[in-house]
């Protein structure tokens, strides 16, 4: 819904090495609650990628290759549309994920690199937060909402407080989401643990279990949910792309902490791709 993302691993393994590891920051779910459809800029952008993606899949001679697509794909009016120009580009066939397929197969990354992994694992994309409990190597019951920080931005018309009354109020609809860790999966979140890398003067540049205590993770929620775009931009850690959407990522990860009790959050760096 965001990112178009490539990644080319050495073989169908629990924990393969990876080739080749590329994103594109499209956003064709911008605007999505306002106009019912994907955004024709980001579309553009999507397909001139997937062209990209599927030279350098030909250049590394790879056999295997899987394409899915995620909540703006599957909830926009010419979503149809786009995937079919989408395979065109990519020349292989695109699958577009249920919203509680996503929420699984994200939580089954989290557990190829984490095994021991108890808790909640989350994935915010550019259009939905997709949630399911892990524990011992397997899943529970998955469930998905509309609130990833495209869709939140505009659903909220850019009001952080208007964000978390929405992001509230499906929370409260959900069955107990107690869990002492929070696994949080996602570009947006990633680019959150960065700012808590950077202020803590965190000597490695390893995401992957990366552990930020609830307390640390509220504060820093609340400072950057009350940031504007133009202060964001100037955090050095912070891509430019991702200056818009961050402050509403820490809307919807402040909630889920509240709303779920959680004590720790812990970052994972696998996720969908992995799972």
């Amino acid at each position: 819904s965001n990112s178009v993302r490539l990644v080319v691993y050495e073989g169908e393994r629990r924990t393969a090495a990876t080739v080749q590891n590329e994103k594109s920051i499209c956003g064709i779910g911008r605007d999505m609650v306002t106009t019912g459809r994907l955004h024709p800029e980001g579309c553009a952008q999507a397909l001139e990628a997937l062209a990209r993606f599927r030279l350098i899949a030909d250049g590394l001679n790879v056999p295997v290759r899987e394409a899915v697509a995620t909540a703006a794909a599957r909830d926009a009016s010419n979503g149809t549309e786009f995937i079919a120009r989408a395979e065109k580009a990519w020349g292989s066939p695109i699958r577009v994920l249920a919203g509680e397929e996503e929420a699984r197969t994200a939580a089954e990354g989290v557990i190829a690199g984490i095994p021991g992994a108890d808790g909640l694992a989350a994935d915010l994309g550019g259009g939905s937060l997709d949630m399911v409990g892990v524990k011992n190597g397997k899943t529970g019951q998955a469930f998905t909402l509309p609130f990833g920080p495209l869709r939140l931005m505009d659903q909220a018309k850019s009001d952080p407080d208007k964000a978390r009354e929405i992001v509230d109020k499906g929370l409260k609809a959900l069955p107990d989401l107690d869990a002492a860790a929070l696994y949080a999966v996602g570009g947006i979140w990633r680019s959150f643990a960065r700012v808590d890398m950077e202020e803590q003067h965190y000597p490695l540049h390893v995401l992957q279990h990366y552990v930020i205590p609830r307390g640390r993770a509220l504060r820093l929620c609340r400072l950057l949910a009350g940031l504007s775009k133009d202060s964001i931009r100037k955090i050095r850690v912070v891509s430019k792309r991702r200056a818009e959407s961050l402050p509403y990522g820490a809307v919807v990860l402040e909630r889920l902490i509240e709303a779920g009790g959680i004590k720790d959050v812990v970052i994972s760096a696998y996720g969908l791709r992995e799972g």
